[in-house]
Formats: C-alpha cells, structure tokens, sequence
C-alpha cells in the first residue's frame, strides 16, 4: 500500500470511529427523549454537533487527498473503497436513527404542548368559577 493510499485509510478510520462515537450518541438521545430527559438530550445534541464538527476537519482533510487518488490507476488490492463503502452504510444508519429521533421529539413536543394547554383552559376555568374580589374601597394601612 502506497504512502497516499495509507493516508486516506488512516482519515477514513478515523471517520469510522467518529460515526459510531455519533451513532452511540444518537442512541443515546433517543433514551432521553423516551425518559424525558431534557438535560440529557441537550448534552446528546451538544456532542451530536461536536462530532459533526470533527468529522467535518477530517472531510476537509480527506478532499485533496481523494483528489490524488483518483488520478492514479486503479490497484488490484486497493482497501479504500471498501472503507467507504463501510461508511456508506453507517451513515445510512445514522440517518435513520437522526429520523427517528426528530419524530420523538416532534410527539413529546406535541405531548408538551396539549398537557400546557391543557392546564391553561383549567387555570381559565378555576379564574371564571371562582368568587370576584368586592368593589368596595378597602382601608389600607401604610404604617409598615
């Protein structure tokens, strides 16, 4: 294996274990969101994005090195193409898994939402049924 093709295997690992680090986090977002745990989706999120970013370096990383590459002949035992394939597919996963996890948050969203409402007709409720302060004049005492 060629010094240029040893590169982008070493970028595309490095990838690899960055996508399953965000395929970890994403399933454990979903537990959170299941468990109404809003402070452990936001630490979820705020990982999701860190690793977006670093796998982001290493994209930007990898595009002229691809570049290279493709001008040269193809090799008979060339590992990258596999490699990507690998990562092809675990991205397809963690497309699903990022789709599913944006449907939970959009029902308990909406679960939320009917609950709050909810409590807001029954504080209107209590508001109309309840007995209405007198208009008479009130003495107060301002000696405090």
């Amino acid at each position: 294996m060629d010094t240029l093709t040893e590169q982008i295997k070493d970028i595309l690992d490095e990838q690899m274990v960055r996508y399953r680090t965000l395929r970890r986090t994403l399933l454990r977002q979903r537990v959170c969101l299941r468990q109404d745990d809003i402070v452990g989706v936001g630490t979820a999120t705020a990982e999701i994005r860190e690793a977006m970013k670093q796998v982001s370096v290493l994209e930007a990383r990898l595009t002229p090195l691809v570049i290279q590459w493709r001008e040269q002949p193809p090799k008979k035992e060339d590992p990258i193409p596999d490699a990507v394939e690998a990562i092809r597919a675990l991205i397809l996963e963690l497309q699903d898994l990022r789709t599913q996890n944006e449907g939970l948050a959009k029902s308990e969203m909406d679960r939320v939402r009917q609950e709050m409402l909810t409590l807001s007709v029954g504080a209107n409720a209590v508001r109309g049924y309840s007995q209405r302060p007198s208009d008479q004049a009130r003495f107060v005492d301002r000696t405090r």
